[in-house]
């Protein structure tokens, strides 16, 4: 019985484990490092809102032009990282503008306030400006469905409303 050829045969073996663990570690570590990367994405996004419709004005930047009409629509100016114009510059489109806050927070107030905008003194705001959360497309897709349900059982309940009759017996 040759004992070394069985040695190499189990250290071949116990190398081959080694090597499923490693990729099974591996694995893992891939799909945490994944779920990381999108909780902070998630995160990055929270602290976002999109402007669409705010014009921009040549000599004042968009960051100040913010700042002014959060002051003016709102009575609060968030920390503001930094604003950027998305997508590329179309003749007679405004471009949506992406707001970075240092809080979440404060970006959450903003989008539940949203509608403060709608009573604006100011004539063009009321009508062309809104404020929104930086979505992923899926999450935009997901809010527009849900936005569609709401609307359609809405109108259901509106319409079996409608439709009863009430008798009152004097």
């Amino acid at each position: 019985l040759n004992t070394s050829s069985v040695n190499n045969n189990r250290d071949t073996n116990f190398k081959g484990a080694n090597k499923a663990s490693i990729s099974k570690q591996s694995l893992t570590e891939v799909v945490l490092d994944t779920i990381f990367q999108d909780a902070k994405e998630r995160e990055r996004r929270r602290k976002n809102v999109v402007v669409s419709g705010l014009e921009a004005i040549s000599g004042v930047s968009d960051l100040e032009r913010v700042q002014q009409r959060f002051r003016a629509e709102f009575n609060f100016v968030p920390d503001i990282v930094f604003c950027k114009r998305l997508g590329t510059p179309i003749d007679g489109r405004i471009q949506p503008l992406l707001v970075a806050l240092s809080f979440s927070e404060d970006s959450a107030w903003l989008v539940a306030n949203a509608t403060i905008l709608r009573r604006s003194a100011n004539q063009n705001v009321r009508k062309n400006v809104f404020l929104n959360a930086f979505l992923t497309r899926a999450e935009t897709r997901a809010a527009y469905e849900a936005r569609c349900k709401r609307r359609t059982a809405r109108l259901t309940t509106t319409d079996n409303h409608q439709h009863q009759t009430r008798f009152v017996v004097n």
